[in-house]
């Protein structure tokens, strides 16, 4: 298995280089993440009944060190030294058009509200150099593409990510919404009966791991940004043998499988948090939302107040065959949330977080189930530089394949 490569006729060029003309911008280590934790924190995103922001603490890093990936974190600081911003690029391997490419992510561009005006003319500078010499980097050697991905409520980071650039295409690749789980309707009002047909669920056991390495391969070689996930030896650690090493509280009994009659695994989740370096925290609650969450513990769920952390459980490797039928599709969903609410996982936690995606009806399907939830909208962009606008080369093919995003680790 072969990465695509661009040859060079030009000298290499590092990052450090790139930098050494901007003062004011600095490639962050280990040790800034709690400087960095408070940037987050001071960049809510505001909705009509509430303000949220990310909690990375303990460390900013901590996140980035759960993904299969080489990062780098730019600070942005003022004259005096102050921190007022911070952008990350990942270098990662994604599946596009089943051939896995080394791709460049784009995320968690923050700036505080009293940058000052050569801080941001400094990162606006060095952003558009970064981009528009990116295949002569020699950290960004091989890379074609570059990405990013952004919750539309999010206006601050969507005007960040797509503000005004003349030297900048902002290429839609595709839409995506992340459902969020926070109730279920009494059984009294619910239509929906469970049949399992010809299907069987259960918790995985060592005995499934060959088929379910294979099973997450196949899914993903069919979509676009899939999981580099491979059994080939030679490959060494893969997203999924990365991800059973390295994500606290994971492992193979996490899963829940399901099979046909000839025991092939047909669907699959994970549910996960990575509530140990990645929180939602909840600021600013209007009345109407305090007079709402104030009957929650009624009911048995967990009580939310203000300044307090939405406790989040994420339904990662989320994955149900492509190749069946629809209403096979359907008929595995709603086993799949069956066992969940058998398994009682949403009593601990405030919401359940999946993807849902235009392909698949799945929020139809939570709906009909009786499922109470809150729909977030995003988009994923490709970012090109103007001097590849008409190059074919450099721009990911528009097609109707799946999207490869796992929620939690954005």
């Amino acid at each position: 298995m072969e990465l695509s490569e661009i040859s060079h006729s030009k000298k290499l060029i590092s990052i450090m280089e790139i930098k050494k003309k901007y003062d004011r911008i600095k490639i962050a280590t280990y040790e800034d993440g709690v400087e960095l934790v408070e940037v987050f924190k001071s960049v809510p995103m505001k909705t009509p009944f509430f303000d949220i922001f990310y909690d990375r603490s303990p460390n900013y890093f901590d996140l980035l060190k759960l993904q299969r990936g080489k990062p780098f974190v730019f600070i942005l600081k003022s004259k005096s030294g102050k921190t007022q911003g911070v952008a990350t690029f990942i270098i990662k391997e994604h599946f596009i058009e089943s051939q896995l490419q080394k791709v460049l992510y784009v995320c968690d561009m923050r700036t505080t509200p009293d940058i000052e005006k050569e801080t941001k003319r400094q990162w606006k500078a060095s952003y558009t150099e970064f981009m528009s010499k990116m295949e002569f980097i020699k950290e960004f050697e091989g890379i074609r593409y570059c990405y990013g991905a952004i919750i539309l409520n999010n206006k601050r980071a969507l005007k960040a990510f797509t503000e005004k650039n003349n030297q900048f295409i902002f290429k839609e690749l595709a839409a995506y919404q992340a459902l969020n789980i926070f109730g279920k309707k009494p059984k009294l009002f619910q239509t929906d009966s469970i049949d399992e047909g010809h299907f069987t669920i259960q918790k995985a056991l060592p005995s499934d791991l060959d088929s379910l390495w294979s099973f997450l391969e196949k899914q993903n070689r069919k979509k676009l940004f899939g999981d580099f996930i491979s059994k080939e030896e030679s490959v060494g650690d893969d997203d999924f043998s990365f991800r059973l090493k390295n994500w606290p509280g994971l492992s193979l009994s996490n899963f829940l499988i399901i099979k046909n009659r000839k025991g092939e695994i047909k669907g699959c989740v994970c549910p996960w948090t990575p509530k140990t370096c990645k929180k939602f925290i909840l600021s600013n609650l209007s009345l109407k939302l305090k007079m709402v969450v104030s009957l929650m513990p009624l009911f048995g769920k967990l009580p939310i107040k203000d300044h307090s952390s939405l406790e989040t459980l994420y339904l990662t490797h989320l994955e149900i065959d492509f190749d069946l039928l629809e209403n096979e599709k359907s008929q595995i969903t709603r086993i799949l949330f069956h066992e969940i609410e058998k398994l009682k996982l949403r009593n601990s936690y405030h919401i359940l977080t999946l993807p849902s995606l235009p392909h698949y009806e799945t929020l139809d399907i939570l709906k009909d189930m009786g499922y109470l939830m809150e729909v977030s909208d995003g988009k994923v962009f490709q970012i090109i530089h103007e001097i590849h606008e008409h190059d074919k080369e450099h721009k990911i093919p528009l097609t109707d394949h799946h999207l490869g995003l796992e929620l939690a680790l954005i």
